[in-house]
Order: C-alpha cells, then structure tokens, then sequence
C-alpha cells in the first residue's frame, strides 16, 4: 500500500462513525413502525467501526481489501430499511466505489460499480430472470443518471489517486537526491 496506513485508517474509522451517525439520525426521523434491520445497522456499525480503531495497523492492512465489499452490503442492506429505490440515500452507493477507486484505482473502481450496481438490482426487488428485461426497460433509463455518475466518480478518483502517486514518488526521488 502506497499510502500511510495510519492516515487511511483514521479516514475509515471516521467513515464508520459518520455512517453509524447518519443511521442513527434515521432512527429518530423514521416514523414508527422502525424496522429491525435499521437496529441492527446501527449495533453492526458501531461494533464494526470500534474493532476497526482498536485494530493495529499491520492486521488493518489486510482488511482494506474486505472493507469495500462490506460498505457495500450495509449500504445495501441501508437503503433496503429506508426506502429501497425511492431512498433519499440512495447516493451512498457512490462512496464504496470512491474508496475502490482511491484504493485500488480503475480495476477496483469497475469491480466496484459492478457489484453496486447488482446490489442495487437487487434492492429494487429484481429475480435474476428478469435481469436481462430490467437492462433494456425503461427504469433502466431511469437509473442511468447513477451508473454515469458511478463512473465519472470512479475515473475522476481514480486519476487523482494516481497523479497523487506519482507527485510522491517525484517528491520522495527529489528528497532522496538531496541527501
């Protein structure tokens, strides 16, 4: 990894805290009956984020790889508890693919928007069978918006994280020259 991993660590603690806090907000906004699932969110997240502040940097190592996918389940397992398609917090599907892209560039990037496009198939309540129907119906239409900003998001990170990268190799040789 490229990157201090004390840095990424602290960005993914506090990643955790504010997600565990957005759904906390949820339930004091949700009108009752509250689903289960938003409880569960909740305990899952603030378990989730402690275990990974109190984690040493050479074991969070190997869980970034395993993070991703995880933010993608709970943000799918989010949007199913508030609303599903129609959730105000459906843009949330774009920060696993930011991590993905940052982390991991472009084959993390489109790794990414694929899985969270077929979580996002899923939400809407789609059999596999009619996957193919849902592709070329005009609801994709309606989704296209979202996969378009799923993959500029994704390029635009992508390409900072790695003019970042090279910024710090030059940085990093200019220093090495000097001394």
């Amino acid at each position: 990894m490229t990157y201090p991993l004390d840095r990424v660590k602290w960005f993914m603690v506090w990643y955790g805290w504010l997600f565990t806090a957005l759904i906390l907000l949820t339930l004091f906004f949700t009108v009752p009956p509250i689903p289960w699932g938003i409880y569960f969110l909740l305990i899952s997240g603030i378990a989730a984020t402690s275990i990974l502040h109190a984690m040493p940097l050479n074991w969070f190592e190997k869980v970034i790889p395993f993070s991703i996918p995880s933010y993608i389940f709970f943000i799918h397992l989010f949007l199913y508890y508030t609303g599903g398609p129609g959730s105000p917090y459906l843009v949330l599907s774009v920060l696993p693919i930011i991590l993905a892209s940052f982390f991991y560039r472009y084959y993390g990037a489109a790794l990414t928007i694929i899985l969270t496009l077929i979580s996002h198939i899923i939400v809407e309540n789609y059999s596999i069978s009619t996957v193919i129907q849902y592709l070329t119906s005009p609801l994709m239409i309606r989704d296209l918006p979202l996969v378009i900003i799923m993959v500029l998001v994704a390029i635009l990170v992508a390409f900072i994280s790695g003019e970042m990268k090279k910024d710090k190799e030059g940085l990093q040789s200019l220093f090495n020259e000097v001394e």
